[in-house]
């Protein structure tokens, strides 16, 4: 079989995909060349022992034209379906190892400093050793001052991390590494990690049986100028990346200059990535000279983004490199005179790893990720990335894994991927399950609106923000375009939020959410487009005077805010349960009034028709929008708790079963939603 044209088919939809670049019919994902045509036959990337095994499956040999074994000449005699399985794991997302070494530094570095033993100013420097194989991890640390023998000192007790960290990186060589060197500065922000394989990891083992074990102690001392400094230039092996991401993680802290700010809703980036953008050309000479930046899907104050770091730049092209390092808050966000914007940072901390064991089982999650690969393609490739392992392999990795799988593969803003990587990990990965859900009950893949019910848990804001009373209706999720005031579009924008309700009273709802974006000129009233991200209903606690006559509002969270962090739902069984009886009596309601199901179009009304619903919540968050209740009923609907809700709207369901109108039962339930807010 003549690969070439179905080669050359494959690199076109890889370069539709970001960090793909193509060099005559060389393939480029991420930095890293894994695709090639020699003599009219095509060469893949693998590690060293995945292409010995694919040699001795006979799909290939190994390529002669360099001093590596990592190059495999495809077979001529693979089937095409072969043949796209060996493309597709040879141009994998490449930002694995990235993410797992800032993953693991990160965690290595709370858990040394965290030593009681370190606590006390005697100690310079830190340095351990863990020996990585036969099933254990065997430890062993010391401290050092600038004068004195080593101190033993106590590690980290933490074996997951460092199985983790073997799981997705490698030695220089291309070996899975069996030692890993860990070494800190007290006073610094570095931290230096070697990986070691095979007989050059040989003397660094923690075993009585090494006869250089006697050595180790002075081994591990920092020597006089070793430690690691960033490098400009892109690291050559994992080895040197983890030098340059182990500074970078840890030396994440607030930048007192202002930074060139990129941002885009509709890009793909998590911690660990790499991303190639061309400024426009009036903000090159600005934006070129700096070293940091931040992408983040918008440009408003108090917006969270990324820390990007330049690796390298083309000034023919006018293109940047950047990897992302870390996540940031935005402050004094400015436009300048060239049109780009720019804002001063301030770092966030990332929250330590946590138990998902209880969220999901592994039955159900790999019946959940078969379910939403077959609705959406993008499941199956990862939206807007180089193709991901196939959905079902993810369904066996561990579950925090699995989470930073889904962080990567599921269609969303950017703003929303980013709060997300700042949640405690059981809240993030328990709203990626609930978009996951969604997706597999039929939910449209489409980035803005995709997770409407599970908007990430922004941190709502401590003071007080503009309010618009105004009888419109609102739900998380959506992002909408009103007209407003010069007064009240500045202040907006100043402030990152801008909150709606139709009753401007302390204890009722509220929809808080942030402005994206305003139209340039006015209209013919003078007033401006402002278009807003409807984040999630809060709870007016306080009601201040504002500038102009306007009044702000102080919000709390609402109760419904613990649903999207797993607390306060029922069991599966009993959700299935509800969902069953609301089901059947949402049948009868309609045989009485066709109204209770809306205008009868959507998806949602098709997946209703279907019989397809697995979801209570998604269901009742689209019945809330069908059964005509006023603005400010919607808001205090989406507000309440589980069981209020499902209260409310049972009422509706079972009074128009019963033969009693719909406007009757829509006002109690409404009375039912109030009353559940001023009892909190």
């Amino acid at each position: 079989m003549d690969h070439l044209p179905l080669y050359q088919q494959l690199v076109w939809n890889a370069l539709r995909q970001d960090g793909a670049v193509s060099i005559g019919d060389s393939l480029i994902v991420d930095g890293v060349m894994c695709g090639m045509v020699k003599d009219g036959r095509i060469v893949l990337l693998f590690d060293e022992n995945r292409a010995g095994e694919l040699v001795a499956q006979n799909l290939g040999t190994i390529y002669q034209g360099n001093n590596t074994r990592t190059w495999l000449v495809v077979d001529p005699d693979v089937d095409e379906a072969t043949f796209r399985e060996l493309f597709n794991e040879a141009t994998a997302d490449r930002n694995v190892p990235r993410a797992a070494i800032a993953t693991f530094v990160r965690e290595v570095a709370i858990e040394i400093r965290s030593l009681p033993q370190l606590s006390k100013p005697d100690w310079d420097t830190y340095s351990m050793v863990a020996d990585v194989s036969d099933g254990f991890v065997k430890v062993m640390a010391f401290r050092y001052s600038e004068s004195g023998p080593p101190v033993p000192t106590a590690a980290p007790e933490h074996d997951e991390l460092f199985w983790n960290l073997r799981a997705k990186t490698f030695a220089a060589n291309g070996r899975p590494w069996d030692v890993v060197l860990v070494k800190i500065g007290r006073d610094t922000t570095n931290l230096q990690l070697t990986f070691l394989s095979g007989q050059d990891a040989d003397p660094w083992r923690v075993d009585p049986e090494n006869t250089a074990m006697a050595q180790l102690p002075e081994s591990l001392r920092f020597l006089p100028g070793e430690r690691p400094e960033p490098d400009d230039n892109p690291p050559a092996s994992v080895a040197d990346l983890t030098r340059v991401i182990a500074a970078d993680v840890l030396a994440v802290a607030e930048l007192g200059d202002p930074i060139p700010v990129h941002f885009n809703e509709d890009v793909n980036l998590v911690i660990g990535d790499r991303t190639t953008t061309t400024p426009p050309a009036a903000a090159w000479p600005v934006v070129s000279r700096h070293r940091y930046a931040v992408w983040a899907g918008r440009a408003v104050n108090g917006a969270a983004g990324l820390l990007v770091r330049a690796r390298g730049s083309d000034p023919e092209t006018k293109a940047i490199t950047y990897e992302a390092i870390g996540v940031v808050r935005l402050s004094r966000v400015d436009r300048r005179a060239d049109g780009g914007y720019q804002a001063r940072v301030q770092s966030i901390p990332l929250p330590s790893a946590d138990d998902l064991d209880e969220l999901i089982s592994r039955e159900d999650l790999a019946e959940l990720l078969r379910r939403a690969a077959d609705r959406d393609p993008a499941v199956v490739s990862g939206w807007r990335r180089p193709v991901m392992r196939a959905p079902l392999e993810v369904a066996d990795l561990a579950f925090g894994d699995v989470a930073e799988d889904l962080l990567r593969r599921l269609p969303m803003p950017l703003s929303r991927r980013i709060e997300l990587m700042i949640r405690p990990e059981h809240v993030r990965f328990q709203s990626l399950l609930n978009q996951l859900r969604e997706i597999a009950d039929g939910t449209p893949p489409e980035s803005e609106t995709a997770q409407r019910l599970d908007r990430p848990l922004i941190d709502l804001p401590p003071h007080g923000i503009p309010v618009l009373p105004n009888d419109i209706w609102l739900t998380p999720g959506n992002v909408s375009t009103i007209t407003a005031s010069a007064f009240i579009s500045d202040k907006a924008l100043a402030e990152g939020w801008l909150a709606f309700t139709a009753d401007l009273t302390v204890g009722r709802a509220a929809m808080a959410t942030r402005p994206l974006r305003r139209s340039d000129t006015v209209n013919a009233r003078g007033l401006y487009d402002l278009t807003t991200d409807q984040i999630r209903p809060a709870i007016v606690r306080a009601v201040l005077p504002g500038e102009a006559g306007r009044s702000l509002v102080e919000l709390a969270p609402a109760p419904s805010a613990a649903e999207a962090a797993g607390r306060g739902l029922p069991e599966p069984a009993e959700e299935r349960e509800q969902l069953s009886t609301y089901l059947e009596l949402l049948h009868r309601a309609h045989a009485r009034d066709s109204r209770v199901v809306g205008t009868a179009t959507g998806s949602a009304y098709r997946l209703w028709q279907a019989s397809r619903f697995t979801s209570l919540r998604a269901l009742m968050s689209w019945q809330i929008g069908q059964l005509g209740f006023g603005a400010q009923a919607v808001l205090d609907l989406q507000a309440i708790a589980w069981p209020d809700r499902l209260q409310a709207l049972t009422l509706v369901l079972r009074g128009v079963a019963d033969g009693r109108p719909l406007e009757t039962v829509t006002a109690e339930a409404a009375g039912i939603a109030a009353a559940a807010l001023q009892l909190r």
